[in-house]
């Protein structure tokens, strides 16, 4: 049926939503939409954006299907305000599509997945693991010997980083893990900010396949445990 949301500005445009979707809210909208729903449904839409920012538009423009009148609005809606000025600028190249209602529908069929497999309150995951700073040491290095997870510079916060990105469907680089200002109010940048981002990839590229099963049950539990539903 066709959506039941107005169209606010030249950006969005109507589509055809299924029953599936229409009981989506906000809530049912990861940051990050899928890699394999964004590269299957829209990313060939999106010619020249980079993966990640395609995947934050996308979950913008569901936003967007859900009534949010504004792409700052959606941001916002979505708990990632401070990606709101890329977003709005990445949001001009659909102005710029030659098959502008191609993307809406790709993003209409993303929507009818998420409503699919649910939906899941991603809101109410972040708000659950908005302290996982770090993986207890007793509980990572034990995941370290069974698994052979090598050893790197800050795992213990990296590990936090990636359960919370890979369960809430955020950029790991807005984990709690990362703040973006010090104790002492000072914003986190320089050269450190850099070499941390360096051993975050590193961290990440070497996970085994068995450490990545164990920290996400980890996070399952930790979920289960404030009474989030997985």
């Amino acid at each position: 049926r066709r959506s039941r949301h107005r169209v606010f500005d030249a950006d969005v445009r109507p589509v055809l939503r299924t029953t599936t979707a229409a009981g989506l809210e906000y809530r049912h909208i990861p940051q990050l939409i899928d890699v394999a729903d964004y590269g299957e449904l829209v990313a060939s839409c999106l010619p020249g954006v980079a993966e990640v920012a395609g995947r934050r538009l996308t979950a913008a423009a569901c936003g967007r299907l859900l009534g949010a009148r504004s792409w700052d609005l959606a941001v916002g809606r979505l708990g990632m305000a401070g990606h709101a000025g890329v977003v709005s600028r990445n949001a001009g190249v659909i102005r710029g599509l030659a098959d502008p209602e191609a993307f809406w529908a790709g993003v209409s069929e993303v929507m009818d997945r998420l409503a699919a497999r649910g939906p899941v309150d991603y809101a109410a995951r972040r708000d659950a693991l908005a302290g996982l700073t770090e993986i207890p040491a007793a509980v990572l290095d034990g995941i370290a010997v069974r698994s052979g997870m090598p050893a790197c510079p800050g795992q213990y916060r990296h590990a936090a980083a990636w359960v919370w990105a890979q369960v809430t469907g955020g950029d790991i680089r807005d984990a709690p893990a990362y703040p973006a200002r010090l104790a002492d109010g000072r914003p986190t940048r320089g050269a450190a900010r850099r070499l941390d981002g360096a051993h975050r990839r590193r961290f990440v590229a070497a996970l085994p396949p068995a450490a990545c099963e164990e920290l996400l049950r980890y996070g399952v539990r930790l979920l289960a445990g404030r009474g989030v539903s997985s």
